[in-house]
């Protein structure tokens, strides 16, 4: 297993079996998690933000929930800057006056900003952005509010909090502005409007407003999630190219380029879309693949005679070289984006009281940051 993947898992793991001591839950998902790593050490720092009756209440180091607010908010998609010194969500506004409103607030409850979310003036109707969908932490003082603008495309604002303003907007025809871990980078796909008919549609791939890549399906659908590397450097997803074949995109932000990389060999043309994620510059894709044939004894307890059990295939490419030569890694390697959904799950399914209806967690020695804290949408 990769260093960097190593040192990931134990922190993980260790907050993850801590967690399940104190709680007294089942340990068999965390042991097959986090089998071999460090003993655990005390839980640092978790803080809970969660929404009930309508209103934010937090939680921290274990404490009881306080919930803070009027008794008319109707607050919704909590998420924890990447401190865990605030809080942002989107509350509900005059309809004649704003499509909703960001708040961030610390975790006494006190306001620190309150923007409007597409503002209208006297007069003026409300176009654009329909729903705000999602929210997600750029940096220190940036905060995203994302949602559809139409039946294919998305619209994602930056707010700036220091300066109390919207600083950018983006328009994505894909599956929605992928931003770099330290926000410097936007990825979006344009080119493909729902207005337009299939032959006239040619998405490219677009990078802080260069074409990097063209030739992208004109099915979205097939276009998989963009994973970044934790250095904001590199980026990588899965698509269909024009031929039809499944293939990866391999991007770098410096040198504002992409190109298509030929996917290890799968068992089948069936085969599922593989799972990215990064380990440094180098880039893991693992898929689920037939394993051996059981023998007598696994058949002797019930299992079918020849059946072949899935195991997990783990492909490594070492983006550093220009010349894409996959390593099949004999121990696969840990998935940090699944491992801090289970986290994250396995915290909030086992802490929240009856009536919360939504919620998201930060602890100070989790590393969250290394997977994608966009809340509300498949990017959480």
């Amino acid at each position: 297993m990769p260093d960097t993947a190593r040192q990931y898992l134990s922190r993980e793991c260790i907050e993850m079996n801590r967690l399940l001591s104190l709680m007294a839950v089942a340990l068999v998902a965390g042991a097959s998690l986090c089998a071999g790593t460090l003993a655990a050490s005390p839980l640092s720092g978790l803080r809970i933000a969660a929404v009930r009756g309508g209103q934010v209440c937090v939680s921290l180091d274990g404490g009881a929930l306080h919930c803070f607010g009027m008794a008319s908010s109707r607050a919704r998609l909590p998420a924890w800057s990447r401190d865990g010194s605030r809080i942002a969500y989107i509350d509900d506004a005059d309809p004649g006056s704003a499509l909703a409103w960001l708040v961030v607030i610390d975790p006494q409850g006190r306001v620190l900003t309150r923007l409007p979310v597409k503002p209208l003036a006297a007069g003026e109707v409300r176009s654009g952005l329909r729903f705000v969908e999602s929210l997600e932490w750029l940096g220190s003082d940036r905060v995203v509010a994302s949602g559809s603008l139409n039946p294919s495309s998305t619209e994602s604002l930056v707010f700036d909090l220091g300066r109390n303003a919207v600083v950018a907007e983006y328009v994505d025809d894909g599956r929605g502005a992928s931003f770099s871990p330290d926000g410097r980078h936007v990825l979006l796909v344009e080119g493909a409007p729902h207005f337009t008919s299939g032959d006239t549609r040619a998405p490219v791939l677009s990078l802080n407003g260069h074409a990097v890549l063209a030739g992208l399906p004109v099915d979205l659908s097939a276009i998989g999630p963009v994973r970044w590397s934790a250095d904001g450097t590199r980026f990588a997803l899965t698509a269909r190219d024009a031929s039809g074949r499944h293939r990866l995109v391999l991007g770098h932000a410096q040198t504002k380029a992409a190109r298509w990389v030929d996917l290890p060999p799968a068992p089948s043309d069936a085969a599922p879309a593989p799972e990215l994620f990064w380990s440094g510059h180098d880039l893991h894709v693992q898929r689920l693949v037939p394993g051996e044939t059981q023998g007598a004894a696994s058949e002797a307890k019930g299992s079918a005679p020849g059946a072949r059990p899935l195991r997990m295939g783990d492909h490594v490419l070492n983006t550093d070289q220009r010349e894409s030569r996959w390593k099949r890694v004999a121990e696969p390697a840990v998935n940090p984006v699944h491992a801090a959904a289970t986290w994250r799950a396995t915290t909030l399914g086992h802490s929240l009281p009856a009536g919360v209806l939504d919620a998201d967690v930060w602890c100070k020695s989790c590393a969250l940051d290394l997977v994608a804290r966009r809340r509300g949408d498949a990017a959480d």
